[in-house]
């Protein structure tokens, strides 16, 4: 059997134009309060900011609420968990409203205006590339067929 493969370079999956900052866990403090970090990172990722700016303040508001409660000594988790799930569906809210704002004027953008550089096509990997150019099965073995002149 003979298997070829292409190696992709580090930081190959990662999309281009993220400007994520890794994130540090606390093992006192609920992963939904976590998840409500990255929800609001995400949203502000979209566009939420400029597009749905009403909802993303809305979820950066009660994210400084969960961050109030997550720093306070007395903290209370279950209304922690609980504010930071609504954080989460609220930044959600905002990306979803951003993502839907880029799309109906996306079409009337790119009407208007061709781009200055055409992009480049990039290499596809080997793994991606379609069916068609893949090498073909070898055909099937025929079925064998039993003598039972021999059995007794």
């Amino acid at each position: 059997m003979d298997a070829k493969f292409e190696l992709i370079d580090r930081g190959g999956y990662i999309p281009t134009g993220y400007k994520f900052d890794p994130v540090i866990l606390n093992a006192k403090l609920p992963l939904e309060f976590f998840e409500a970090r990255n929800a609001l990172r995400i949203a502000q990722s979209a566009g939420a900011e400029r597009y749905a700016s009403s909802s993303y303040e809305k979820a950066v508001s009660q994210m400084n609420e969960a961050d109030a409660l997550a720093s306070g000594k007395h903290e209370n988790k279950k209304t922690l968990v609980a504010l930071s799930r609504e954080t989460v569906q609220t930044a959600e809210d905002a990306r979803e409203i951003a993502v839907k704002h880029m799309t109906k004027n996306a079409p009337k953008a790119s009407a208007t205006r061709e781009p200055a550089v055409k992009p480049t096509p990039r290499p596809v990997p080997m793994r991606n590339r379609s069916a068609a150019s893949a090498p073909k099965p070898p055909p099937p073995m025929p079925k064998p067929t039993l003598d039972t002149s021999r059995v007794k």
